[in-house]
């Protein structure tokens, strides 16, 4: 089968057309940064004199680049339009199907000819294979000048106010794979069931170009993420002729990713080059339902269980202009895993709801600085580890308009940590050094009830009128 079978092409006429109207924002972008270079390099042909300064020329190079980093953007872009309106186009070809983007399927009723009955059932399942691919784009910005409530002395004497800010935002996204969906109808006579089962299992990777601009700084940055794995959702709901119903749905997903990105800052005196990465892996399960049996009582809950590992580093160079290098890289490690579960029942004029919780984490991280300037040198470096577990657990219920609740935690955790710190100048070598462990245990419980005689008169209502 075609990889181009599956793709919807009504929405990516539509992701198509909002992406077109995006990129003439990114091509503005891109025209500025190359204009602003090119007056800090020919001063007098854009009427500047000697002495007048557009950016520093150690800069030049930085805005060359990020001007060519936003160009590559725009143009992937309208070259993932073009890829894409060739797709649908073929698609629409092979399949006979007109504009209006119908996606293929293979249904397979599974019928035998029998009539509709008590104990017959429909089922139709649904394959695509290939790729589909979505854009956006966005444009916000914040004009500066406001500021939040003080709520301290300090706030209320020294506010400080937003800076004006202007962001400018690309994204596509790529699916590549398998989506197999499932539908059966099964008629019981006195009531029918429904049942959906959908599995997806690819890679979905996305990639995305960030412009910041501020009255002190320019950020260029972009970001590739990449999820592979298996996903599957199946929904059973079952209506019956008395009014009854019920539904169900779980979901499981296990996946890995990879996440890496780099951004370029130009502020007045310095020029700041940052990269990071990250993987993860994560497993994941949820169950949820709800009822109503069609004479006043009705109730859902949920439980959930999940784990994931994750591991990343981040790493810095800042240079200033008056020659000081400040490099700087951080890395760690962390496992969670976490159970919950949620409930609420209602029976006329009563309900009850309850929640419990458990997590557990480990994780350990280590930074390192290193400075080197005019005045002397200094580096800094640090580790830590920590491992903490907790449970929870509240409830509360409720009868005419008389609510009571109450809500219980544990936690236990440790921790360690170790510091050093070393700076040598024309005038004093120093040395520092800070290690220490923490234990913590606690527990709490809270109470709360509260009163409602407007809501005891309404329920009143119902029991007797």
């Amino acid at each position: 089968m075609s990889k181009k079978l599956g793709l919807n092409p009504g929405t990516v006429r539509d992701q198509a057309s909002r992406l077109n109207a995006q990129l003439g924002a990114l091509d503005s972008i891109a025209s500025t940064v190359k204009a602003t270079r090119n007056a800090a390099q020919y001063p007098q042909s854009y009427g500047l004199g000697p002495g007048d300064k557009v950016m520093a020329p150690e800069y030049l190079g930085t805005a060359s680049s990020a001007c060519s980093d936003i160009s590559a953007a725009t143009g992937a872009a309208r070259n993932l339009i073009s890829v894409a309106y060739s797709n649908v186009s073929e698609q629409e070809s092979a399949s006979g199907a007109g504009s209006s983007g119908s996606r293929p399927s293979t249904g397979k009723p599974a019928t035998d000819g029998a009539p509709r009955g008590e104990g017959n059932d429909d089922t139709v399942t649904t394959t695509i294979i290939g790729s589909t691919a979505t854009a956006d784009g966005g444009y916000k910005s914040n004009s500066g000048g406001g500021t939040d409530a003080p709520t301290s002395y300090k706030d209320l004497s020294k506010p400080k106010f937003d800076d004006a800010k202007e962001e400018y935002n690309f994204e596509t996204e790529t699916q590549d794979g398998t989506t197999v969906n499932t539908t059966r109808t099964t008629d019981n006579g006195d009531s029918t069931t429904e049942n959906s089962d959908e599995t997806f299992s690819g890679t979905t990777t996305t990639n995305g170009v960030k412009v910041t601009v501020t009255d002190d700084s320019v950020e260029t940055s972009n970001e590739t993420s990449t999820v592979t794995g298996v996903t599957n959702t199946n929904t059973n709901k079952t209506t019956g002729d008395d009014g009854s119903s019920s539904e169900t749905t779980t979901e499981t997903t296990a996946t890995k990713g990879t996440t890496t990105g780099t951004s370029v800052t130009v502020e007045d005196d310095s020029v700041t080059y940052t990269a990071k990465s990250e993987a993860e892996v994560r497993a994941a399960a949820s169950l949820s339902g709800k009822f109503d049996n069609g004479s006043g009582v009705s109730g859902e809950g949920e439980v959930s269980a999940e784990a994931s590992a994750k591991i990343a580093a981040e790493a810095s160079v800042k240079i200033s202009d008056d020659g000081t290098v400040v490099a700087a890289a951080s890395a760690s490690v962390g496992a969670t895993a976490a159970v919950a579960a949620a409930g609420r029942i209602e029976a006329g004029v009563a309900s009850a709801t309850g929640s419990v919780k458990a997590q557990a984490t480990v994780s350990a991280a280590a930074t390192a600085t290193g400075t080197i300037g005019p005045d002397g040198a200094s580096v800094a470096a640090g580790v830590s580890a920590m491992a903490v577990a907790s449970a929870s657990a509240s409830g509360s219920v409720e009868v005419m308009g008389v609510s009571a609740g109450a809500t219980g935690e544990v936690y236990a955790g440790i921790g360690v940590k170790a510091e050093v710190e070393i700076s040598a100048t024309i005038d004093s070598v120093s040395v520092s050094v800070d290690v220490g462990a923490a234990l913590g245990i606690g527990a709490g419980v809270s109470f709360d009830i509260d009163f409602s005689p407007k809501e005891m008169v309404s329920d009143l209502k119902k029991l007797f009128w």
